[in-house]
C-alpha cells in the first residue's frame, strides 16, 4: 500500500505528464511555447488565471503569518515536545496548518489513504525560538499550488503576528 506522500508524488507526477502531453498539444496546434505560457501565468497567477496547458485553475496567493496561526503554535508549544493532535490546540479559523509554510510545526503522515493527514502536529526548533521571541520571521509568504516562498519584504516577532486583538503573555500563561 502507498503512503500519502507516494500518492501525493504520484499525482504530482501525473499533472506533470499531463502538462507535458498538453504542451506537446499545443506546440503542436498552435506554436505555443512554454516559455510563453510561464509567461502568461507569471503576468495573471496574482488574480487567477487557467493554465493554457493543462486547462488547471492557477492562482498565487499571499498568505499573512495572522493570530490564528500564532495561537495554535503557542498552544502547540505549551503542549510539550511530542505529536499532539490539533483538536487539544486552541485555532479559531481554519488556516492554522499554513504554520507549516515558515517551518513553524510538522504534521504526522497518516498510515490511511482515507485522510490527508493524521490531524497530528509537532513544534520545529525554528517554531520554538519564534515563540520565545529569539527570532523574527518574514510577515508573509508566496503560495502556489503545492509551493510556497517567504516574502522577506518585511519581518515580524510573534506579537506583531498576534495584532493588538491577543496579549502574548496572556496566551502563554494559557488564560486568554
Amino acid at each position: 500500500m502507498k503512503t500519502d506522500e507516494e500518492l501525493g508524488f504520484q499525482a504530482c507526477y501525473n499533472d506533470l505528464v499531463q502538462c507535458r502531453r498538453e504542451v506537446k498539444r499545443l506546440r503542436e496546434a498552435d506554436n505555443t511555447t512554454l516559455e510563453k505560457a510561464r509567461r502568461f501565468l507569471r503576468d495573471h497567477w496574482d488574480e487567477g488565471t487557467v493554465c493554457p496547458c493543462c486547462r488547471q485553475q492557477v492562482r498565487r496567493y499571499h498568505r499573512k503569518l495572522n493570530a490564528n496561526m500564532c495561537i495554535f503554535l503557542i498552544s502547540l508549544y505549551r503542549h510539550t515536545t511530542d505529536w499532539v493532535h490539533y483538536t487539544r490546540l486552541r485555532f479559531r479559523g481554519r488556516d492554522y496548518p499554513y504554520i507549516k509554510e515558515w517551518d513553524l510545526a510538522d504534521w504526522k503522515p497518516t498510515d490511511t489513504t482515507q485522510k490527508r493527514t493524521s490531524g497530528y502536529w509537532k513544534i520545529t526548533p525554528l517554531g520554538r525560538e519564534f515563540v520565545e521571541r529569539k527570532v523574527r520571521l518574514p510577515s508573509h509568504c508566496w503560495t502556489f499550488y503545492h509551493y510556497s516562498k517567504l516574502d522577506k519584504e518585511k519581518y515580524v516577532d510573534i506579537v506583531q503576528a498576534l495584532g493588538r486583538k491577543f496579549n502574548y503573555e496572556n496566551l502563554m500563561e494559557g488564560s486568554d
